[in-house]
């Protein structure tokens, strides 16, 4: 008998224990954050590099390998150096005080402890005449741009997709790197303009004949790097609307946002200037894929 007393109220004990946790509230689990440079994006920066690399060392041989190497670090040790408080004067742009905006910021800092972002990014307000948002920044200090209209003509819960769609690119690191593909871009343009120029100066001055096929490469190595750079571009908004679904539970509402802005992007000066409209710009010619495929990839 005293054996079956005890278990019975080591039993008892148990479902107490039980009923006081189910009573309790769940902690919020975070969520994991993105993979920062997945294998897609990292070939299509890898193409770029390798871009680089043969437009320098077809322009000035291997001490110009090296010396656009150096111009490409120094690029980038510059590049994250830029405060977002600064980025966003460049832009006009106000910061959103706590008093403004407490329930936007309150969820601002919600989802930044969810992404495990260690402080959350500033909100500011963009003075642009249309639906438009932006990041600026890394991790640890980073800022988030939203236009008046997005903030006063999109719905709540519009307007969190959409900073949780900025917070993502914060958390990958798409800012830094885009900023390096930029870089790249830059430095094989400049290199194309000196191998041309070059070229034609030897041509003139000396009677050098120049290789057709080192002189076409060179030509072209603008226009290659530049569609790996928007193929780059457009991989890092794939995920970036992905994480954003992930962090609100709600890719409805990124979706719904998402077509609003493609929307207002049809302004009557667009079509007066470009009758064909966005739509019909071809895929490999956009920084953004198309709306119907994100909205397609957020609601499947």
């Amino acid at each position: 008998m005293t054996g079956i007393a005890v278990r019975s109220r080591r039993l008892a004990n148990h479902e107490k224990k039980h009923h006081i946790a189910l009573m309790l509230p769940a902690s919020p689990a975070r969520l994991p954050a993105p993979p920062s440079f997945k294998v897609r994006s990292a070939l299509l920066l890898a193409a770029m590099a390798l871009v680089l690399v043969l437009s320098a060392r077809l322009v000035a041989g291997p001490a110009g390998v090296v010396l656009t190497a150096g111009l490409l670090v120094l690029g980038m040790w510059i590049t994250p150096h830029a405060k977002p408080e600064r980025l966003m004067r460049f832009f006009r742009a106000v910061r959103v005080e706590a008093h403004v905006m407490p329930e936007l910021l309150g969820e601002v800092r919600e989802m930044a402890r969810k992404a495990n972002l260690p402080t959350p990014p500033q909100i500011y307000v963009l003075h642009n005449p249309g639906l438009s948002a932006l990041s600026v920044g890394t991790p640890k200090d980073s800022a988030i741009g939203l236009s008046h209209r997005v903030l006063y003509k999109l719905t709540r819960p519009q307007v969190k997709a959409i900073v949780a769609h900025e917070m993502a690119h914060i958390v990958a690191g798409d800012i830094t790197i885009l900023a390096l593909s930029q870089v790249i871009a830059r430095l094989v343009r400049t290199l194309a303009f000196v191998g041309i120029l070059l070229a034609l100066v030897f041509a003139l001055t000396r009677g050098e004949a120049i290789s057709p096929l080192a002189l076409l490469l060179v030509c072209f190595a603008p226009l290659g790097v530049t569609l790996f750079q928007l193929a780059l571009s457009r991989d890092r908004e794939f995920d970036a609307d992905q994480f954003a679904a992930q962090l609100t539970g709600d890719p409805q509402s990124l979706a719904a946002a998402l077509q609003h802005i493609e929307t207002d992007q049809h302004s009557v000066w667009q079509r007066l200037f470009w009758p064909m409209g966005e739509t019909k710009i071809p895929t490999w010619l956009r920084t953004h894929p198309r709306t119907q495929d994100r909205v397609a990839r957020l609601l499947r």
